[in-house]
């Protein structure tokens, strides 16, 4: 009830399997959530928490989840979109980025993951057709490498 949606992801998970989004219908007490399987996208909906518990019981089995609060994406063609930054250490201890890239969700998937059906774009170009500025897409770019290097360090 504490936000307008929410993602359930697997403790152990990878690969966007066994997510399921969970969304409040505004101004009402019913529930949508929507997951994926190997068979396919699956939907429904809930008139109470206590219903949603229950039907999300039968889909999460014994497995341990944790719950993170949806954020608003941006999109590209309507699909969802994030930036991914993968950083590592060298044998010094220094944390540097060694690859950056967005990642474009399958049409109406919940998550951006490659293995969903989803695309790969280089930062680079999502930013500068998004603003329509090189200067704008590096200031951005910038931003981006400055928090994820900072977030690595703090971690």
């Amino acid at each position: 009830n504490k936000y307008h949606g929410v993602y359930i992801k697997p403790v152990n998970g990878s690969l966007g399997r066994n997510i399921i989004k969970v969304v409040k219908r505004p101004g009402s007490k019913r529930y949508i959530y929507q997951y994926r399987r190997s068979e396919g996208v699956f939907r429904g909906s809930a008139s109470s928490m206590a219903a949603l518990r229950r039907k999300l019981h039968g889909i999460m089995g014994r497995r341990h989840y944790i719950v993170q609060k949806q954020i608003n994406l941006i999109r590209s063609g309507g699909n969802i979109l994030d930036v991914r930054v993968l950083i590592q250490k060298d044998h010094t201890g220094e944390s540097s980025i060694t690859g950056m890239a967005c990642r474009v969700g399958r049409n109406g998937a919940i998550t951006s993951n490659i293995s969903s059906g989803g695309y790969a774009l280089k930062v680079s170009q999502v930013l500068r057709s998004r603003f329509h500025s090189e200067e704008k897409a590096n200031e951005i770019m910038e931003s981006i490498r400055y928090v994820a290097l900072e977030a690595a360090r703090t971690l």
